[in-house]
């Protein structure tokens, strides 16, 4: 069994014609924003492994994050996609595993999240929050943005609920002490059903987006268990095109102001369209996406755990190991911790800053437990 450790700067070889077309016919495809994605040199993986593994052979893709590499490979050998987190999992066996393509939506509204009575209860209960996350919105484009500022640096649910955090501006307080109760009043404070409003409304989304993407998750794990995994997929893949970061990843919020408390005026426009964005139409169309994607010619494999561990019981079908590691001790989760917790949908502790921020929850809602 070969082991490629990553990709030499020095040997990049390039696919024969027909592979070359296999590529042009069958285009990569990227589920979500990732931090250190393939996509540029994937042919130049694909030859590499290539040259040095029958096709024959099983290919196992060991740190295989959003699965663009794994995909890549898959269209000429069998492939073992394996990574410790389970939005990773999610991905690739949207992905690379035969669910079933044929899944559409039942109509244009089939997936928009509406007529529900969870959903009902989610906006009735964020409903405080929503309005006056708009009136802010709107004021700032007129020239007024320290509310707004202020409701993305401190209008955390998790920590109002959990923490007894106050110190908000009376006007901020007073919505946020109406959706909290309102959350408790409709059981949804600690819920399964309310995570993503919970932990991360007004900080990485606006609160409609945030209770829209609730509801999505739950359509998606009660689907029959063919589609479960492709539509908590296409759930991801909104979640990384509507969320309110720089570059779409989840690394940290927005920093709506500069280090002197003075807004950062140029952000403002960005934060109104990303906002602004309908869930339910971005995730019809992911959906679409997903179904689209075309079918593998061999069974592959998704497997979650550590590297370690995947190396030990890898089946002997195994003829190469593409080993492309993070770079950082965290394994990523930083970056994608609101992904992962959208999949596992539990309530972890957050961890606290250190330094001048010790003891303090940080903006970022980063898990305590992570890889």
């Amino acid at each position: 069994m070969t082991l490629v450790a990553s990709l030499p700067l020095a040997h990049r070889p390039t696919l024969a014609s027909a592979e070359a077309t296999l590529f042009q016919n069958d285009p990569d495809f990227r589920p979500i924003h990732y931090l250190g994605s393939k996509l540029r040199v994937l042919e130049q993986v694909v030859a590499l492994v290539d040259s040095l593994a029958p096709r024959s052979t099983v290919a196992c893709d060991l740190f295989t994050g959003s699965g663009t590499v794994a995909w890549a490979l898959s269209r000429t050998r069998p492939v073992i996609a394996a990574d410790i987190q389970e939005y990773s999992r999610v991905l690739c066996s949207a992905t690379l595993c035969g669910a079933d393509r044929r899944y559409r939506p039942g109509g244009s509204h089939a997936v928009a999240p509406h007529d529900s009575a969870l959903h009902t209860r989610l906006l009735r209960a964020l409903s405080p929050l929503i309005d006056y996350e708009e009136r802010c919105i709107e004021r700032a484009i007129a020239g007024d943005a320290d509310q707004l500022c202020e409701l993305i640096e401190e209008g955390s649910l998790f920590g109002y609920l959990q923490n007894g955090e106050r110190g908000h501006s009376k006007g901020l307080g007073e919505v946020m002490a109406e959706a909290a109760g309102r959350l408790v009043h409709s059981a949804l404070h600690d819920s399964p059903a309310s995570t993503v409003s919970r932990y991360f409304g007004g900080s990485y989304f606006s609160f409609r987006q945030a209770a829209d993407l609730d509801y999505a998750l739950e359509l998606a794990h009660q689907a029959e268990r063919d589609h479960r995994d492709v539509l908590l997929a296409a759930v991801l893949s909104t979640a990384s095109d509507v969320v309110n970061t720089v570059g779409q990843h989840f690394a940290q919020p927005i920093q709506p102001r500069r280090g002197d408390g003075t807004p950062k005026k140029h952000l403002l426009r960005k934060i109104r369209r990303d906002r602004s964005l309908n869930v339910g139409t971005v995730l019809e169309s992911w959906i679409h996406q997903y179904a689209s994607l075309p079918a593998r010619p061999y069974r592959n494999e998704v497997r979650r755990g550590d590297y370690r561990d995947i190396l030990t019981v890898l089946p002997k079908e195994v003829g190469i190991v593409y080993a492309d590691p993070p770079y950082t001790r965290d394994h990523y989760s930083r970056f994608y911790h609101v992904l992962e917790t959208m999949c596992l949908r539990d309530n972890p502790p957050i961890s606290k800053g250190s330094g001048k921020t010790q003891g303090r929850r940080g903006r970022g809602m980063y898990r305590e437990e992570r890889h």
